[in-house]
């Protein structure tokens, strides 16, 4: 991987590239572009390096793992909380919510009692993309889109996250 990079470095410096170095970031960065077969650089991996680059990638993303588990956690216990109140204030709630995690609980819990608002969804859908849950707020778009078919809103925020994911 070491004559890649090189190479790599070689062919064009760019303030990326740069960036990534001096943030002593390049060695994760390429081997997580590895690991994941990146393109455009897809064809110049093994699976082998792939494999190596996964090693060296585990505890990063093990940590990772760890903060998403710790987040879900803390979403959860604050909608456990709001189990009890009054879907008036639930939504009262939503709307003064700044705090993505706290938008989570509250707007799931206000579709505990009203499965098929809309907006709580695109809430929903809003604070999951701002905390990097893409796979959550795409599902949760995708059922605004189902409940309002002409949801303009979920509609955007689905044809971007597509666009994300084809990067």
């Amino acid at each position: 991987m070491q004559y890649i990079k090189d190479v790599l470095r070689k062919s064009g410096e760019s303030e990326g590239w740069n960036s990534l170095l001096e943030a002593g970031r390049l060695d994760i960065s390429f081997e997580d572009m590895v690991f994941d077969a990146v393109e455009p650089i897809r064809g110049l991996f093994s699976d082998e390096d792939r494999r190596i680059a996964g090693q060296s990638l585990g505890e990063q993303r093990g940590e990772l793992e760890r903060r998403r588990a710790a987040t879900e956690a803390r979403i959860a216990a604050r909608t456990s909380s709001l189990a009890g109140e009054d879907v008036g204030k639930l939504r009262q709630l939503a709307i003064e919510a700044t705090d993505s995690e706290e938008a989570i609980a509250i707007n799931t819990a206000v579709l505990g009692h009203a499965p098929k608002d809309v907006v709580a969804m695109n809430r929903l859908g809003r604070a999951y993309e701002e905390i990097g849950l893409i796979d959550q707020a795409a599902e949760t778009f995708r059922g605004v889109v189902a409940a309002d078919p002409g949801n303009t809103i979920a509609t955007k925020h689905l044809r971007d996250l597509g666009r994300r994911k084809e990067r």
